[in-house]
């Protein structure tokens, strides 16, 4: 239970919980079955050696041999199915077993991802996401088009520390197919979350263009990229961790200066 808490913290879709359990069942299985195999290949070799088997000849080159086999990896499977199937409850209880968009207030969406940031991290990570949308800047081929980003400081204070501020960066998206027009305000800014005390990533998107239809429906794949690349945010290892986190310190100072000249 604890391993699968922590794949639904990291965002890992419920579907991909079951199939992980299925997957690991049939390489039991097949593992399981090859060992057995070669563990009866060495047995009956010693017993004919020894002339213990009673004139029994022993024969693994049977099709019988083959069914066990098959049969023993589908009873794995099937006697799987039922704990993997409890697994994926447990990552979502909801009766939809998966992660949608929030509804919108208006041209606004706004949510939190289930990620959660220490005091460093949070600077770190906005600089990450900064490298993120200047490569989907001009000359991109990517699905989406960003304009430049800046990392700046909410005007809103954090609920839980409201002499603190809390860094955000912002970003004007167009998404493709770019002859629908759709365009909006994104904004990824790290408050504190009252649960863990500590910071959440609280996603805002703004409608600026293109219809309310085709806005929603385009967001389903963006926010979906943005998801991801929060879970490779996983994989950035101590020295890039502190590169950003210099990186976000530098450029929020040329924040603050240019809003204060």
């Amino acid at each position: 239970r604890d391993e699968i808490f922590v794949y639904n913290a990291v965002g890992i879709a419920p579907r991909y919980v079951f199939f992980m359990f299925m997957a690991e069942a049939l390489v039991y299985s097949v593992v399981g079955t090859v060992l057995g195999y070669l563990l009866a290949q060495g047995t009956g070799s010693v017993l004919t050696a020894l002339d213990l088997t009673g004139g029994l000849q022993m024969n693994f080159t049977s099709k019988i041999t083959v069914y066990v086999s098959v049969t023993i990896i589908l009873a794995t499977l099937a006697s799987t199915f039922f704990p993997a199937r409890s697994a994926l409850e447990i990552a979502a209880p909801a009766e939809d077993a998966g992660w949608k968009l929030p509804e919108p207030e208006g041209d606004r969406l706004s949510f939190a991802l289930p990620f959660t940031f220490n005091h460093h991290d949070r600077g770190a990570i906005l600089a990450f996401f900064h490298r993120y949308f200047l490569d989907h800047g001009e000359g991109s081929a990517a699905s989406f088009f960003a304009g430049p980003p800046g990392l700046g400081v909410s005007d809103r204070s954090d609920p839980l520390q409201p002499d603190s501020y809390i860094p955000e960066i912002r970003s004007t998206i167009w998404l493709k197919p770019y002859d629908l027009g759709v365009s909006q305000e994104l904004v990824i800014d790290l408050q504190t979350d009252p649960e863990t005390k500590e910071y959440i990533a609280r996603i805002t998107l703004e409608r600026l263009s293109g219809t309310r239809e085709a806005w929603l429906r385009l967001n389903h794949s963006f926010v979906s990229q943005v998801r991801r690349h929060f879970l490779h945010w996983r994989a950035v290892g101590k020295e890039d961790r502190a590169e950003l986190y210099a990186e976000a310190r530098q450029l929020l100072e040329e924040n603050l200066k240019t809003t204060h000249a």
